[in-house]
């Protein structure tokens, strides 16, 4: 196979997935039983819905001797749960972080009026910066609980959880969040 036959079967299966998400969980979607209605969509559903199937389709595997584990406790004076961790097949070390939100939760938007990026990525670069230097949740360059989000995720990583209890740091963290509507 090639690379481009590779990318365009992603890309479909990709589609697919959205397509089916969407059906499962979004306007339209069957009740799980009669009168129950549909309700907010919570963290779990986003993961069992989506995010087990993505990492499945990006090569990860959950499975119990798989490379992708969830709820991974870590301690360090107090015991936290990271969504999921992917781990290199050969050493073990933490390659990924996925930390999961309820689709319900706001997309990423820029505090400031009338910013603008080309892409979502820029605005998480912004706020890993901004993290990066300890900036002030008030200043921060996207609204709500986004700062909040990137610190929690950047205390997985960076704030001793990972480096101090096995040598390891994942070097590129990233806070995947649904597509909106």
């Amino acid at each position: 196979m090639t690379r481009e036959i590779d990318e365009a079967a992603f890309q479909r299966a990709l589609a697919e997935l959205l397509r089916q998400f969407q059906r499962t969980v979004g306007d339209g979607a069957s009740e799980v039983y009669s009168g129950a209605g549909i309700g907010a969509l919570l963290e779990h559903t986003t993961r069992i819905h989506l995010l087990d199937s993505l990492a499945e389709l990006l090569g990860w595997q959950l499975e119990l001797d798989g490379d992708m584990a969830e709820e991974v406790s870590l301690k360090n004076g107090t015991t936290t749960f990271m969504d999921y961790l992917g781990v290199a097949r050969d050493t073990h070390a933490p390659v990924l972080l996925i930390e999961a939100k309820a689709r319900d939760k706001p997309f990423i938007t820029p505090r400031a009026s009338g910013a603008h990026y080309d892409y979502h990525a820029e605005l998480v670069a912004e706020m890993i910066n901004h993290w990066r230097r300890e900036g002030d949740k008030t200043a921060s360059p996207a609204t709500g609980d986004w700062h909040d989000y990137m610190e929690q995720v950047g205390k997985y990583v960076k704030g001793l959880i990972l480096p101090t209890n096995n040598g390891h740091a994942v070097k590129r963290p990233v806070e995947p969040q649904t597509l909106p509507g």
